[in-house]
């Protein structure tokens, strides 16, 4: 691999570490001090990568971590296991704490030798409440499952014991651990044990919540074998491991108190269904029954009094191009056969549409095959939004790292070209045809750049120069020339909103954004049509930044635009700000302009959001950050005046061997004396024996010291 391949490697790999703002990466040296430090370190820390850059990985702990020595614990093991994964308590710069997954991973070369390791931090203070949340939570229920004044016992779908309370113990003088995992008949007399068995299978066959014992005296058993009498309330609890049964035994004299218990933990089983939003099914293959949760009524937005699930009731809620996988899965269980886990989406009766996730279970007989099958179903619709919008964001990031890293160095290409044309031109000498050649030349090189400009704005790396606007006259000012843009046949609408709210944006790249919008617009009219451009306050909520991970909940200043054009197919509306994909015919688009307006969007801080229906038309919304009234934005006009010329020393430090050359020809055109140097260290070197007046240095370098880190040694060396 070439050493410019290498830079562009390790470029891209610096913005993929930069672009994970939810992980802290750490890079250390094998003593463990810091080398590396990424933005959501910066922000998980509150660290600046300038002020511990250098330090030991000790200062990220708990002075009582440290003296545990769990920092240095750590790095041994990943030195010795290649990984090691710890979670524990952080402090932050302010002191604060967080609970931390952390996993180090040791680096080595290609000889076997460690040169460092590599240490990715994430918050999980929230799952790690969550986790003691749920733990309180369970030991709730097992506090509650003690509470009940009597015994209690839970038996699973094959007749054996796995939960009992205490008072179980009590009443039938076996233990705990006598008890779990022997068959619910060691309660029941020897004689009574055939009959119960029976009747226990008759039960899963055709479950409901009944008093087994009203109207008759049922006897039980100790573990001396006395017997004696009681009264057996019995429910169903479904799950995905099974049917359990459960069961509260008890006196005559109780019978109402047990009632009660009961209600209370079937009340609770239903809350938990609603916070989840899930609901649960029982389907009973023999007899088609189909029995749901109270939960699984509210998922589907119907009423227990209106609806009766069945096949044929149910077929009509699913949507019809789900419909066809939705009845295979049913003719698999109808063969004793489990789906797979699937989502779906169904049109609730108020016309919503939701998608869900569904899991069956089976429930089986005594010889193995199913009589019964328990499904779960979820409500999955914003997490899955969440999810395609992650997704495309990710792919988005990618092509705009990928498209980035290209421009840039067509641009140093590019840079060589027009600087050496320019050399050319003024060599040229009398020479017409000469003159022609390179001026043709430097036209198209010119061109390329441009194209290499809308790359970079894409990739959200254009120099922008933004200032205080107010969208309302922007907007109005542009009228005529989107007139002009979209032609007479296409009416254009103005709606501007009163009070705007000012907002700091590079004027003239809004304007070519709005342009862009209306080409596009104007290609999805060929017969004519209308143009809306509308502006307003909004402001978006915590909701809508939960479905577009990129979005900060605030205010912003929206513009809007809408055509009553032919509109786009969700396949395409999924592509339209990649470089380089058009729907036009070839040569009639470069496929740059909207990738253009999403990168110079997102380079502003804002968000754009696009709408379209086939036959409808496309609305888009342009979000821009609100600028607040207490914020001072100070715009400054810079005056480039013509370079004179010098005689004094300029250092200029470059690592491309074709625009360090131009540079030197240019400026020393000028008459200035010239030094160079391909990195920083040949830079310190040539400081400490050259008189430099004024040094130019490329950012990005080879050698391990960037143009901001050369600048900075520099002036310290200076002083």
């Amino acid at each position: 691999m070439s050493e410019n391949e290498l830079h562009i490697n390790e470029r891209q790999f610096r913005q993929f570490i930069e672009g994970v703002r939810d992980y802290a990466i750490i890079m250390l040296d094998p003593t463990g001090r810091i080398i590396s430090w990424n933005a959501g370190a910066e922000r998980l820390k509150g660290y600046r990568e300038a002020e511990i850059l250098g330090q030991s990985m000790e200062r990220l702990y708990p002075p009582e971590t440290v003296a545990a020595g769990t920092p240095a614990r750590l790095l041994a093991k990943a030195a010795a296991e290649g990984r090691c994964e710890d979670e524990g308590w952080r402090t932050r710069k302010d002191g604060t704490r967080f609970f931390a997954n952390v996993v180090v991973t040791a680096l080595r070369d290609e000889a076997g030798e460690l040169i460092g390791f590599a240490k990715v931090t994430r918050d999980i203070t929230e799952r790690r409440e969550a986790e003691r949340r749920l733990q309180a939570h369970s030991e709730r229920a097992e506090a509650l499952l003690e509470a009940v004044p009597d015994a209690v016992v839970i038996v699973d779908h094959n007749g054996r014991i796995i939960t009992v309370n205490a008072q179980t113990e009590a009443v039938f003088r076996y233990s705990r651990a006598e008890l779990i995992g022997q068959p619910v008949e060691i309660l029941i007399p020897e004689r009574l044990q055939a009959a119960h068995i029976a009747e226990r299978t008759a039960y899963h066959r055709a479950p409901a919540v009944r008093q087994m014992g009203a109207g008759r005296d049922l006897l039980a058993r100790r573990s001396n074998g006395g017997e004696f009498p009681v009264d057996v309330s019995l429910s169903l609890l479904a799950t995905p491991e099974g049917n359990l049964i459960i069961s509260t035994i008890r006196d005559g004299t109780q019978r109402k108190a047990a009632e009660l218990a009961l209600r209370a933990s079937e009340e609770q089983l239903k809350r938990a269904e609603n916070i989840a939003r899930i609901g649960s099914a029982w389907w009973e293959i023999g007899s088609g029954t189909i029995n749901w949760s109270d939960g699984l009524y509210r998922v589907y937005g119907l009423s227990r009094d209106t609806f009766s699930p069945s096949q044929h009731s149910l077929a009509p809620l699913i949507h019809p191009d789900d419909r066809d996988q939705f009845m295979r899965d049913r003719e698999l269980t109808g063969h004793g056969l489990c789906p797979p886990p699937s989502d779906y989406r169904i049109i609730r009766p108020d016309g919503t549409l939701r998608r869900l996730y569904r899991e069956f279970a089976p429930v089986l007989d005594g010889t193995d095959i199913p009589c019964a099958y328990i499904a779960s179903v979820q409500d999955v619709t914003e997490r899955r939004q969440t999810e395609e919008q992650l997704r495309q964001a990710q792919k988005m990031e990618a092509i705009g790292n990928l498209t980035g890293g290209m421009a840039h160095d067509f641009n140093n290409l590019l840079g060589i070209v027009i600087a050496n044309l320019d050399l050319l031109r003024e060599l040229k000498g009398e020479d017409a045809d000469v003159d022609e050649l390179s001026q043709e030349a430097l036209g198209a090189a010119i061109r390329g750049a441009e194209l290499t400009r809308r790359l970079l704005a894409f990739a959200r790396q254009q120099p922008l120069q933004p200032r205080r606007v107010d969208v309302n006259e922007l907007v109005g000012g542009i009228t005529k020339l989107l007139g002009r843009t979209v032609g007479e046949d296409v009416e254009i609408s103005l709606d501007l909103a009163t009070d705007v709210w000012p907002t700091v944006v590079d004027p003239a790249q809004l304007e070519s954004s709005l342009v862009n919008l209306a080409n596009n617009s104007r290609d999805a009219m060929p017969s004519g049509g209308r143009l809306f451009v509308k502006t307003a306050n909004s402001h978006l909520d915590a909701d809508y930044a939960a479905l577009y991970h990129d979005v900060a909940p605030g205010d912003y200043v929206e513009i809007q635009v809408h055509d009553t054009g032919t509109g786009m197919s969700a396949e395409i509306m999924g592509r339209i700000f990649e470089p380089f994909y058009t729907t036009k015919e070839q040569g009639k688009g470069t496929g740059l302009g909207l990738s253009m307006v999403f990168g110079f969007m997102k380079q502003s801080g804002g968000h754009i959001n696009v709408y379209s229906e086939l036959g409808l038309g496309t609305t888009f919304r342009l979000y821009l950050p609100r600028l607040a009234q207490e914020e001072v934005w100070y715009s400054e006009s810079i005056l480039v005046e013509e370079a004179l010329g010098g005689t004094e020393s300029i250092l200029i430090v470059e690592d491309n061997t074709g625009l360090r050359r131009v540079a030197v020809r240019q400026i020393g055109g000028l008459g200035y004396r010239v030094i160079e140097a391909e990195d920083a260290n040949v830079a310190l070197e040539l400081l400490e024996r050259e008189n430099v007046d004024l040094m130019l240095t490329d950012i990005v370098m080879p050698g391990g010291i960037d143009g901001i880190q050369l600048a900075r040694q520099a002036c310290t060396r200076l002083r």
